[in-house]
């Protein structure tokens, strides 16, 4: 067969492997079931979290036993949301039937947990039936920028619970025109991507991998679906087979980097937003489902390593301690292809095809050492107004002061790819000079909440920070790689005694 294949004999394969299906939840209707479901039980409560573009509601459930939150100390909370991509609706429609069935026989996974559920994190571009919101922006790589209303609201829902187990629920598309070259199509109804970025605590990355994913295969297997990890890339020539992205953009690892149990789920999807809606929901229920009855059979293990992750957020910088601002895939000697369930269109049957030019390996590219606190003038109001955004713990300055700082010059500026995305490329000159401070410049002490996500974005070589393009916007802060210039966020590399107040 063909290395390449139209687009119209790729939507005539999703049109073959379609069939009927049921319709779609709209908004106004997903809101009055949402209210029916809080007025029916005393285990839910219903609250918009923020609006979207358009203004409609951003609901969340809150589903406890008891108090929410009650029993913090016994019991991790889940956070659950679905449909950043509005074209992806399965996510949705499982998200009501999950919440309807937890009212019906959830007391045992309740007793563990409790479960927050956004079913829509994206309701205009549910009713437009289209990937992003209604400003054209993709939700999920707004998790850098903070940009637009709806990715804002999951951040703030995020940072006041601070749960310890997240899910996104996305869909993949199975029929692609590289893999139809290759005479198949994707055939895992669901693949579930643990956490890649190498900043994330190692026992975390770990559990999820190791633990977590092969107990929910065993539940979703049992259901008679197809699981496995989630899988991004092409077989042929000039590419590569590789898992998710280390990216903190996406809603997985932007709400990893703090040392959560995060994940991406994907079902399949083929053909258009409607086709096999119910065949996609199940998929997607079941292994929802199973990710709840996971979380809960291993709550109190959970809730123990993510604590103990969580505390060492806090504890001052040591002497060496680096921030990994740059990582890629790369292929093990060991492992040079993957086994992956497919559907051969050429004898159109399923089977378990290995593939080459597989890279399953992340390492390191780039480290840079950590400072005890990032130092941002007043002046620059945008960079002040997106950490906030990230409810970072910041202080002002209210009085001057001297301090030893390094800041960087830009000699040369180019790009390069990496994770096939094109990235900055930076020629750097760190310099180190005594420098006067001025009341209302703001300082971010490391030792935080957000110790592993401050590094990412303020260092100039991060793969993933604030001069990096985000989902297709260019940077507001590209000024600061003008060939010549200096970057004005300054490293203080020692503890200093300065007068400082909490910006609230």
């Amino acid at each position: 067969m063909k290395k390449s294949i139209s687009g119209f004999i790729v939507l005539v394969l999703a049109l073959a492997l379609g069939g009927q299906t049921q319709p779609l939840t709209r908004h106004d209707d997903m809101m009055a079931m949402l209210r029916k479901l809080d007025a029916s039980s005393p285990l839910v409560s219903m609250t918009p979290i923020g609006r979207s573009v358009q203004k409609r509601e951003i609901p969340a459930l809150f589903f406890s036993k008891g108090k929410f939150a009650g029993r913090r100390e016994q019991k991790p909370i889940v956070l659950i949301f679905c449909q950043q991509h509005g074209d992806e609706a399965s996510g949705k429609e499982a998200a009501l039937k999950l919440a309807a069935g937890l009212l019906r026989d959830g007391q045992a996974v309740l007793e563990k947990l409790d479960l927050i559920l956004v079913p829509c994190a994206n309701p205009d571009g549910a009713e437009l039936k289209q990937r992003r919101n209604a400003n054209g922006r993709d939700l999920n790589r707004n998790h850098v920028l903070l940009s637009e209303p709806e990715t804002l609201a999951l951040h703030h829902l995020f940072q006041q619970w601070f749960p310890e187990i997240v899910l996104d629920v996305h869909e993949y598309g199975a029929v692609s025109t590289w893999w139809v070259g290759q005479g198949a199509v994707k055939n895992a109804d669901e693949m579930l991507g643990a956490l890649s970025n190498l900043n994330i605590d190692a026992a975390i990355r770990a559990f999820s991998q190791d633990v977590f994913y092969p107990a929910m295969k065993e539940k979703v297997t049992r259901d008679g679906f197809i699981f496995f990890p989630y899988l991004v890339g092409a077989p042929v020539e000039n590419d590569r087979v590789r898992f998710s992205t280390t990216d903190i953009d996406d809603g997985r690892q932007g709400l990893g980097i703090y040392n959560t149990l995060a994940f991406i789920l994907e079902g399949k999807r083929y053909g258009s937003v409607e086709n096999m809606l119910d065949r996609r929901t199940a998929t997607q229920l079941s292994a929802m489902t199973a990710f709840l009855k996971t979380a809960a059979e291993r709550g109190g293990e959970i809730l123990a390593m993510v604590r103990s992750a969580r505390a060492r957020l806090l504890r001052e910088i040591a002497p060496g301690e680096r921030a990994l601002v740059r990582m890629d895939y790369f292929p093990d000697p060991a492992r040079p292809t993957i086994a992956v369930p497919v559907f051969n269109l050429e004898e159109w049957r399923a089977e378990v095809r290995e593939w080459g030019r597989f890279e399953p390996l992340v390492k390191v590219k780039k480290s840079v050492s950590l400072p005890a606190a990032y130092i941002i003038p007043g002046s620059e109001t945008g960079l002040v107004a997106l950490l906030r955004r990230h409810q970072v713990q910041l202080f002002r300055l209210t009085a001057p002061a001297e301090a030893v700082v390094e800041r960087y010059r830009v000699l040369h500026a180019t790009g390069r790819i990496e994770e096939e995305s094109p990235k900055p490329e930076f020629d750097l000159e760190r310099t180190t000079a005594k420098v006067g401070l001025q009341p209302g410049d703001v300082v971010a002490w490391l030792p935080q909440r957000a110790r592993l996500l401050l590094p990412l974005l303020l260092e100039p070589e991060s793969s993933w920070g604030i001069l990096t393009d985000s989902g297709g916007v260019a940077s507001e802060f590209s000024a600061y790689a003008r060939e010549g210039g200096t970057c004005p966020v300054m490293r203080l590399m020692e503890k200093l005694e300065l007068s400082l107040e909490e910006i609230h």
